[in-house]
């Protein structure tokens, strides 16, 4: 004699897909979050080298503005308003250079902002250089 009974149909499959398919996207979300958050930090420390490099034109503009108007290099700091950044412009002269009979002066002059400390994230430091011929 033949069994009637219909067969039992498999049952928890669409639970097992279910959970895979949350575990799937879990995983997803933190891979998306992590992403976003090392972009953030990124464009945040690109952002400060270039305010970095702004502050350390503006204190070089200063030394050179200093130089050729008083006819001296100044070194030192220079305190910029609203700038979180610590810049020290370091200026030397050559005076006395004779080119084609007129007598000149040479000032080498750098300018370096920084802020934060060595070591840590938010440690930034950009140097420039001019050589200005008065």
């Amino acid at each position: 004699m033949m069994n009637s009974r219909p067969q039992p149909r498999p049952r928890g499959f669409i639970l097992i897909t279910v959970l895979f398919l949350i575990a799937v996207l879990a995983v997803m979300a933190v891979v998306m979050s992590s992403t976003t958050s090392v972009q953030t930090i990124t464009s945040m420390y690109s952002l400060q080298q270039a305010r970095a490099l702004a502050a350390a034109q503006s204190g070089l503009e200063y030394g050179v503005q200093r130089a050729v108007s008083a006819g001296t290099c100044t070194n030192g700091g220079v305190t910029l308003p609203g700038v979180n950044f610590t810049v020290i412009v370091a200026c030397t002269s050559v005076g006395g250079i004779n080119e084609a009979g007129e007598i000149s002066t040479v000032y080498d002059l750098s300018a370096t902002a920084t802020t934060g400390t060595f070591g840590n994230v938010g440690y930034v430091t950009r140097t420039v250089r001019a050589v200005v011929n008065q």
